[in-house]
Order: C-alpha cells, then sequence, then structure tokens
C-alpha cells in the first residue's frame, strides 16, 4: 500500500475506533516499511496489540486497562477515532464537542478545542500505560484514525518528560 491510498483509505474511515484499530496499525505498519504486532518474533507481549496493564490512577484507585498497540522499548500507541462522518463528509464538529463534552457539563465548545481534549485525554491514558510496563518507552503515540498522529517522545525514559514536536508538555 502507498502513502496516497493509505491516506484516502483512513480519511474516509467512519466505523469505530475498535473496529478500525488493528487494521489501521497493521496498514500503517506496511507503508512505512516495517514489520506490525504479530510479523516478527518477538515474545508475544513484547509487540502486541491490547497487552494488559495495571496502573494506579491520580485519585490513588486501582485500574486495570488494554494497551491498544505496544512495543517493549519502543512505545505505546492509544488509538482514538472522532465521532461518525459521513462518507467522503467533513467532521461534524458539534457533533464531537457534544459527545466529548457530555450530558451535565459545560456547552460544546469549538471544534479545534473538542478534538484537543481527545487527543489530551488519550496522551494521559497513554501516559498512564507507559508508567505501567517495566520499562518505560521512550515514544507515546495517540491516534485520531483518519485525522492525526501525535508523537510524544522522553527520551530520559522518566516518564515526567514526554514532550511533542512544537508543543509545550502539560
Amino acid at each position: 500500500m502507498d502513502v496516497e491510498t493509505f491516506i484516502a483509505r483512513w480519511s474516509e474511515a467512519t466505523i469505530s475506533e475498535r473496529a478500525n484499530c488493528q487494521s489501521f496499525i497493521i496498514q500503517l505498519c506496511a507503508v512505512l516499511g516495517v514489520a506490525a504486532p504479530g510479523q516478527q518474533a518477538v515474545g508475544d507481549r513484547d509487540y502486541c496489540f491490547e497487552r494488559a496493564a495495571k496502573f494506579r490512577t491520580r485519585s490513588g484507585a486501582d485500574h486495570s486497562g488494554f494497551i491498544d498497540c505496544s512495543k517493549r522499548g519502543a512505545f505505546v500507541m492509544e488509538m482514538k477515532q472522532s465521532p461518525k462522518r459521513a462518507p467522503g463528509g467533513d467532521l461534524d464538529v458539534r457533533q464531537l464537542a457534544t459527545l466529548l463534552n457530555g450530558r451535565g457539563r459545560k456547552a460544546p465548545q469549538a471544534g479545534k478545542q473538542a478534538l484537543d481534549r481527545l487527543m489530551s485525554r488519550a496522551r494521559v491514558q497513554a501516559e498512564h500505560y507507559a508508567a505501567a510496563l517495566p520499562e518505560r518507552p521512550p515514544f507515546l503515540m495517540m491516534v485520531d484514525v483518519g485525522v492525526a498522529i501525535h508523537l510524544w517522545a522522553d527520551f530520559e525514559r522518566e516518564g515526567k518528560g514526554y514532550s511533542g514536536c512544537g508543543q509545550q508538555p502539560h
């Protein structure tokens, strides 16, 4: 698959994150010319989809979850998908804002702010997953399928300094 075909295919994605996640990653790996999870001789937990992780939240509660995709010593990837679009249509920003704000919360805000919140929440989730691993990876990737890939790096692997290109750490 070439880059143009990949972009065309995924910019039209209209089904859920869960339905798209693994296909997206496998095709992204093909475009990049690297092995996808399960396509190289490493341990099943070293490079896989849906790796179990247990961590403590900021409130002190224990939480279990599954990392969408991870590679030991390399990255944690957290997938999201903005609300559905009609095929070929633009993202309905009001629908996205309503979903992100939820019932009983503040009034929906503009589209870019809603998308920023979606990716910010994905980053917090990815940071929790990275901290739960025996070795913190140098990269966190947050993917809004068909919209954006955010890459954050912490080369010291302390989990305190993940920063993005042109972005300030939160």
